[in-house]
């Protein structure tokens, strides 16, 4: 697969047990930042980097519909995971199925160099100092079905780019005189640009290289009930049979008595507060349970929604 003309084709398709069910028209897919520990990457967060760009890239196309990297920190922190998406492949499909998306993109940076070298030419006229830059990475990137876990493809792109970043020169022909300089600050900023520059070109070849043929259905309308917590994981009435599935995520919510009451019925007035994100860990054939991380623990009763299910 190194040298691949990469085209490729995903094709997600989600199994639909309940009728009335519109299929989305684009796939939901998150990027991780890349890993880059192994890359001497000079202090510049070029995994980081890449992955905004990526995720810039994927946007301009408009085949996706793609997860804010805030949302999936968020869900983390609400199920206490302590391994880090950006770098293990379970974890990133783990919050990639708590998110709703169907592909997770991870990689890693596999080389990049940013130098800088300075040419010096003497003549009667001029002397002349130029610095070129060179910017040079390669990245590899994982494309993760997260209803399987499997590996859809791992295209690889790279680029090299050269640029002058700075002259001096003087005359020769009058004492002191000087024509043009750079300073260091003005040098550095200048390979900055040229790195920025390489990464957008790196980011676009990978951005190509993802098509979609069928966008995912879909999931069914489910609501269920609590039923109670059972070492520590919360039950929910709803299993197998509704169409519940290991890995679907639910956000729970609690009824909150404002003491307000309806002037026309008289009826309470009740607040619908959400208490978490759930995602679903265990699967019975008439209920399914996950852990539930909130200050205010889920009680029997309190409701209970798939995310991303349609009416």
């Amino acid at each position: 697969m190194a040298r691949l003309k990469f085209s490729i084709l995903i094709t997600l398709v989600m199994s639909i047990s309940t009728t009335g069910v519109h299929a989305q028209s684009k796939p939901r897919i998150a990027v991780y930042a890349l890993d880059d520990r192994t890359a001497q990457t000079q202090g510049m967060n070029v995994g980081q980097k890449v992955a905004d760009a990526l995720i810039a890239k994927l946007t301009e196309t408009g085949n996706f519909q793609v997860v804010d990297r805030n949302y999936l920190d968020q869900l983390r922190k609400e199920q206490n995971l302590s391994l880090d998406p950006r770098f293990d492949g379970a974890a990133a499909v783990r919050i990639g199925k708590l998110a709703n998306v169907q592909v997770i993109v991870v990689g890693q940076i596999d080389s990049f160099n940013a130098n800088s070298k300075k040419v010096s030419t003497r003549n009667p006229v001029e002397n002349k100092d130029t610095t070129t830059g060179v910017v040079a990475l390669k990245v590899t990137v994982r494309l993760l079905d997260v209803s399987t876990g499997t590996i859809l493809a791992a295209p690889v792109a790279s680029n090299q780019q050269n640029s002058v970043l700075a002259e001096t020169t003087s005359s020769n022909l009058v004492r002191g005189g000087m024509s043009h300089s750079s300073g260091d600050s003005d040098t550095r900023e200048a390979l900055l640009k040229l790195v920025d520059k390489t990464i957008e070109v790196v980011a676009s070849q990978i951005a190509s290289q993802i098509k979609v043929n069928n966008a995912p259905a879909a999931a069914p309308l489910v609501s269920a009930k609590v039923i109670g917590i059972d070492n520590g994981l919360v039950l929910i009435n709803k299993g197998s049979a509704a169409g519940v599935k290991m890995g679907d995520s639910f956000e729970i919510f609690k009824r909150i008595d404002t003491g307000l009451k309806d002037p026309d019925t008289n009826a309470p007035v009740l607040r619908r507060v959400k208490l978490c994100t759930m995602a679903i860990t265990e699967v019975d054939l008439t209920f399914a349970s996950g852990k539930c991380s909130s200050s205010q623990p889920p009680a029997s009763g309190d409701e209970a929604s798939r995310v991303g299910a349609q009416d």
